[in-house]
């Protein structure tokens, strides 16, 4: 009895030590969703997923529920400092990819957005902030790393990532 009960106790403390380290989002969510949007790249200036609570009109479908080992890399990954992938390794920024993170009453909590041909991220309810870094070879390496990392999530959930807006163009009209 002892040894459950202390083993409880372990799993509380090293659950929320895990807890503690995410940085973001930090807030309790059900579960989370990808999508695809703004493949038209019209969404200068206000590239939110979310807008007065709801999915952008630009949303391709209902968007691909992330698994488990997905978002236990996302969480890995937000524990890291990601200032350099936060402010772009470029200036284009036209996101056609975001993760947007739900409550129990399916209510979207918290999303991000990606732009994969600047090599940016921005992030959303709440806003993330990060100590600023100094561009350098070590950063920039880290950063492509990082949006890799993201890359990949979408790739494995079927969605296309493409270098060129032309191209995400394209696929809205053969689609």
């Amino acid at each position: 009895m002892r040894r459950l009960l202390l083993f409880a106790i372990l799993s509380s403390i090293f659950s929320l030590t895990l807890y503690a380290q995410v940085k973001w989002p930090a807030v309790k969510y059900r579960y989370a969703k990808a999508y695809l949007y703004n493949l038209d790249g019209s969404l200068a200036g206000n590239h939110k997923i979310i807008k007065d609570g709801a999915l952008d009109t630009t949303v391709t479908d209902t968007g691909k529920f992330l698994h488990k080992e997905h978002l236990d890399v996302l969480k890995k990954l937000f524990t890291e400092n990601l200032y350099i992938l936060s402010n772009g390794l470029s200036n284009c920024y036209i996101p056609h990819h975001a993760i947007v993170y739900y409550d129990d009453k399916n209510k979207p909590i918290a999303s991000l957005s990606v732009c994969f041909m600047c090599q940016a991220v921005r992030f959303y309810y709440p806003v993330r902030k990060d100590k600023p870094l100094k561009l350098n070879q070590y950063t920039e390496k880290s950063a492509i790393a990082q949006l890799e990392r993201i890359k990949q999530i979408f790739l494995e959930l079927g969605y296309p990532v493409f270098n060129d807006a032309e191209s995400y163009k394209n696929y809205q009209k053969n689609k």
